[in-house]
């Protein structure tokens, strides 16, 4: 074996090795989402980047969009730089043989490939792993393009609560949801998740400082693009209570909510 060959295989064991620590830590991550989410890795699957860099390094070729496509979309096999680096080597009829190509196409791949340059630049592509991210919305599980805007919100914000051991700050969740989403799912999470993790929240909704038990409020108002604190406290605080009440969207309703869930204020 060369030393070139044995540089591929020292990148094609690196590829698997990195697809393996991803399986492993997305396997902690799917036990510690306890079913909400479902989180898969499949090897070199996402192939978007891939065919794009070979448009780009096939242009003026002659060889067409649809015959690259068809020879990365092998059902049987994994086509990486590498595998079609191999299949040049090995001369037009190869090409023919293992994708089907016409004698034209094929020809001109060979062709074009017999640059060095071009071949080693082939070489290291590759197509990336694919996540796939999956919502349990009643008994299925649906992934992220067919949520809606607020099922995404929910994926999102389960995946963000994962990073362990880091203070979160999220700006506005409420936007582009309406109230009953945050109500039920929104203030859901963050009271299960604000034991585990500091959270900080910007928000105009009363529903999650109120109903998501904030620890602590803080009022802030702007005035010539300087933004300054106007009270601070618990939601125990009189005042504070009064300011959720007469700032915040929906602040009467978010303490009629809690008093009939929680009991108390």
């Amino acid at each position: 074996m060369t030393a070139r060959e044995q540089i591929k295989r020292k990148i094609r064991e690196k590829r698997h090795l990195i697809f393996r620590i991803r399986q492993g830590k997305i396997s902690e991550l799917n036990q510690k989402l306890k079913g909400r989410l479902q989180i898969d890795v499949r090897f070199e699957a996402d192939k978007r980047n891939f065919l794009d860099n070979l448009k780009n390094i096939t242009k003026g070729s002659k060889i067409r969009e649809d015959v690259l496509q068809g020879m990365i979309n092998s059902e049987d096999k994994t086509i990486d730089g590498l595998e079609l680096s191999k299949y040049v080597s090995q001369g037009t009829s190869a090409i023919i043989e293992n994708f089907n190509l016409t004698e034209t196409m094929a020809k001109r791949f060979a062709e074009w490939f017999g640059n060095k340059r071009r071949l080693y630049e082939l070489e290291t592509l590759f197509p990336a792993d694919r996540i796939v991210v999956k919502l349990k919305v009643g008994e299925e599980y649906k992934p992220l393009d067919k949520l809606s805007v607020g099922q995404k919100a929910t994926a999102l914000l389960l995946l963000l609560f994962m990073q362990e051991n880091r203070i979160l700050i999220i700006d506005q969740p409420e936007e582009d949801l309406d109230n009953r989403f945050i109500y039920e799912d929104v203030v859901k999470i963050l009271r299960d998740m604000k034991k585990e993790r500091q959270i900080i929240v910007v928000t105009h909704n009363a529903n999650i400082p109120v109903l998501g038990d904030s620890e602590l409020i803080t009022v802030l108002n702007a005035t010539n693009d300087v933004c300054q604190i106007e009270n601070t406290g618990s939601i125990d605080k009189k005042s504070i209570r009064e300011d959720v009440k007469t700032i915040m969207e929906g602040g009467e309703e978010a303490f009629r909510k809690r008093a009939e869930k929680y009991g108390g204020i």
